[in-house]
């Protein structure tokens, strides 16, 4: 399943894309940062699955 996008994650970035063209800088910053913690998220959550399947925490 790695490198796959679920449906939000294209989302914002189709949100990202339309407020470029829109030359809309803060709502690309934001969006941004939203795409950044939401892979901060997922990454947090495949590590601490990764130490329950073997067997920590």
């Amino acid at each position: 399943m790695t490198g796959t996008r679920s449906a939000p994650a294209l989302r914002l970035e189709t949100y990202i894309q339309d407020a470029e063209r829109e030359k809309d800088t803060e709502i690309v910053d934001l969006f941004r940062e939203a795409q950044a913690d939401r892979r901060k998220g997922a990454e947090t959550g495949r590590q601490l699955l990764r130490a329950r399947l073997n067997g920590g925490g």
